[in-house]
């Protein structure tokens, strides 16, 4: 686009240069002239001829240097620009990798989420599962308990009639302390009948009788 319009300004500056033409030549009637005349003649039109062809190259030097400056202006803005798009698509490599990458790690963190919920999932079933035969082992725990206290209350009972049997057995006399306790029974009987003078024939006693040992075993029953 900016080449178009250097080449049309090329040809519109060279119209700005104002070219003789016959219109404006001044008539002059032939008259003879000296040869100094036609010197100073030939020397004055040397200098229009260099004079016009100043005029002409004027504009396309002109032409040149501003073409100059714009193709310069043109190539820096050009690079300036393949700088930007350089910069541009770099951004865009930069800015897919960051999307490839969250994209990765996305993806990893819903398998994580699936593995964790899975996960979750069987720790509730086996929380359920332990809940469940924790109940039942407090339920034998607290039958065991029931029949533990109910062999412990048996074993009191048990304990406490052997006691009562021992102490039974220990509180029945013995033959030996029967026979002392008639013999003291026998001397008290004579003390008091020689208090009284009286004379009686003692009583017979029989002699004590052997204990039972049978009464003793139904006791111990």
């Amino acid at each position: 686009m900016a080449k178009r319009r250097l080449t049309d300004l090329i040809p519109e500056e060279a119209q700005k240069v104002t070219i003789p033409s016959d219109e404006n030549v001044i008539e002059v009637t032939a008259t003879p002239v000296t040869a100094s005349e036609v010197e100073v003649n030939a020397e004055v039109k040397a200098e229009v001829k260099a004079e016009v062809e100043k005029e002409v190259k004027s504009p396309k030097a002109e032409v040149a240097a501003v073409e100059k400056t714009v193709n310069k202006e043109l190539e820096a803005q050009i690079k300036k620009l393949q700088s930007s798009l350089e910069k541009s698509e770099k951004v865009e490599t930069d800015l897919r990798e960051q999307i490839t990458d969250l994209e990765s790690k996305l993806l990893q963190q819903k398998q994580a989420a699936d593995k964790f919920k899975k996960e979750l999932s069987e720790a509730k079933k086996a929380a359920v599962h332990l809940a469940d035969a924790n109940s039942k082992l407090i339920e034998e725990i607290d039958l065991f308990t029931q029949e533990k206290a109910a062999l412990e209350n048996e074993r009191l009972k048990l304990e406490s009639e052997k006691v009562e049997a021992e102490k039974a057995k220990q509180e029945k006399p013995t033959p030996s302390q029967i026979q002392k306790h008639n013999q003291q029974e026998i001397s008290k009987s004579l003390a008091y009948r020689k208090s009284h003078h009286s004379v009686d024939k003692l009583p017979n006693f029989a002699p004590p009788e052997e204990p039972d040992d049978s009464m003793q075993m139904w006791l111990l029953d």
